[in-house]
């Protein structure tokens, strides 16, 4: 790639990181640059008590805006999907999610209903709310949250359920997953 190249590349990125920082060309320069993450990413996995419904989630949060940008879920009956831990590296965790909706038997249905939902309801709750149990890390009030919100939307009475956040920013999520962040 010629010097050119690079550089178009990197004012390509750039304006697309502006969006995402409702046009601030300097804070759009310190994500690309590594200086600092935009983006929580809310990662959970659950199951109902009676052993019969499993899943895993993610939630990926622009701080700036604040919005939603991208949810995704996966529901299945196969305890192997349980597996899956919230506390590893967000990037393994999201490429699970992507690989059992490849790969594995999962109720489709459940994890379309599931993905939608996830973001009427968080935006429904508060971002401002959750972004300031993210900041002062209390992980009790999220889990609680997302208790509620899998309860309702797939009618469970009881569940086990482990949330963990991870920091990360809108370039990683644009270079190391097939998200569109130019929509």
């Amino acid at each position: 790639m010629t010097d050119i190249d690079k550089a178009k590349e990197y004012f390509r990125k750039l304006k697309v990181l502006e969006k995402h920082c409702d046009g601030n060309t300097r804070m759009a320069k310190m994500i690309l640059d590594g200086d600092l993450k935009d983006v929580v990413v809310l990662k959970g996995r659950f199951k109902d008590i009676d052993d019969e419904t499993y899943g895993l989630i993610t939630v990926f949060i622009n701080k700036i805006l604040p919005e939603i940008t991208h949810t995704e879920a996966v529901v299945s009956h196969l305890a192997s999907i349980y597996q899956r831990k919230p506390l590893e590296y967000w990037l393994d965790f999201y490429k699970s999610i992507i690989r059992e909706k490849q790969e594995a038997e999962y109720n489709e249905g459940t994890t379309t209903q599931l993905s939608n939902a996830l973001k009427r309801f968080v935006e429904i709750k508060g971002l401002p709310k959750i972004l300031e149990w993210i900041e002062k890390n209390q992980i009790k009030e999220l889990t609680d949250l997302f208790r509620e919100i899998i309860h309702s939307i797939l009618s469970i009475d009881d569940s086990t359920l482990l949330i963990d956040f991870e920091l990360t920013s809108s370039i990683e999520l644009y270079e190391k997953t097939s998200l569109d962040l130019e929509e």
